[in-house]
């Protein structure tokens, strides 16, 4: 009989708390008769509104009232947690006689559910990511900072056609002209082909030596740089043929042409520099030696004019970048 009371009043303390925890929200209304609408319907009808999740009472912190004017009812709500009340203005006097105090009574339901939903708690944060999925979103993005390096790189193929100058012969004898070449980027290291066309002439006291020159070039360059601007440096082997024609500058001598092929090995740097677009401003540099050489030579078979020993070209221009 004991163990039976005791369970009974277990039983109804446990009840009571739930209950006292789960009890709804009080709010008090304070609702006058408004243009034919009776306050006590309208406080029935906010209540039935309002229930489960909030209760009328005479007393309470959270109030709902209506003032009523000539044409138009204020509604508001004072809420203690707010530092100001929620108004709205209702046109009562346009609405149907008998739908007033439900319009009255939805209007007040309503201001009351808005001003408790806006101090409703904010949704919890997102749980962290663990620590392998993080690690995982490191690599990812290291991932994307590579591929954005690797298409910073420099294009494959670079295409010219550039003024030159070279510096060759004895005597030391300058000649002007232009290159058109390529260059293909195959792994580490570039491959370069280019043609040459050189022009100059040779003075002295009996003769004047007019010189055209044409070469091609075939070199394999090691990249130095590869990012954006490209710099190679490497050697190669350049064939060329030369023709030699002189004018003779005393009376009774008659000028002679002389011409043939030379070739030699030639140490080679380029630099392309990225300017306006696929176009890049290209340098480059070359130093050979003449391994076969051509020599001229006048009546007394003595030297005129020889290209052997060390040449010097350089050039500038502009190059188009293909990828």
């Amino acid at each position: 009989m004991k163990l039976l009371l005791g369970s009974l009043l277990a039983g109804s303390l446990f009840t009571s708390v739930a209950a006292a925890q789960a009890e709804p929200r009080a709010v008090a209304l304070e609702v006058p008769d408004c243009m034919g609408a009776a306050g006590s319907e309208v406080k029935h009808l906010v209540a039935l509104e309002l229930a489960p999740r909030m209760r009328v009472s005479e007393t309470s912190q959270l109030t709902g009232s209506v003032q009523c004017g000539s044409s138009l009812a204020i509604v508001a709500v004072d809420d203690p947690a707010r530092a100001e009340p929620l108004r709205v203005e209702v046109a009562l006097a346009a609405a149907a006689p008998k739908a007033r105090a439900r319009l009255l009574a939805l209007t007040l339901a309503e201001l009351i559910t808005t001003s408790q939903l806006e101090h409703a708690p904010a949704p919890s944060p997102a749980p962290e990511a663990p620590a392998d999925e993080a690690a995982q979103a490191d690599d990812d993005d290291d991932a994307d900072a590579d591929e954005s390096s690797s298409s910073g790189r420099a294009p494959a193929l670079h295409l010219w056609i550039t003024p030159s100058v070279s510096i060759a012969g004895t005597p030391t004898t300058p000649l002007i002209g232009g290159d058109l070449g390529a260059s293909h980027v195959l792994g580490p290291v570039a491959i370069a082909f280019d043609l040459q066309a050189r022009f100059g002439q040779s003075d002295d006291t009996n003769a004047e030596t007019a010189v055209r020159s044409l070469s091609a070039s075939l070199a394999v360059m090691p990249l130095i740089l590869n990012d954006g601007v490209q710099l190679s440096a490497g050697a190669g082997l350049r064939v060329g043929h030369i023709a030699m024609t002189a004018s003779s500058l005393s009376a009774g001598i008659e000028g002679v042409t002389h011409s043939g092929v030379w070739l030699g090995p030639a140490a080679l740097a380029a630099l392309h520099v990225p300017v306006l677009g696929v176009t890049a401003l290209r340098f480059a540099f070359e130093a050979g030696y003449f391994a076969r050489s051509v020599v001229g030579l006048d009546e007394r078979a003595a030297d005129q004019l020889a290209f052997r020993g060390v040449w010097l070209s350089t050039s500038i221009g502009l190059a188009l970048r293909m990828p």
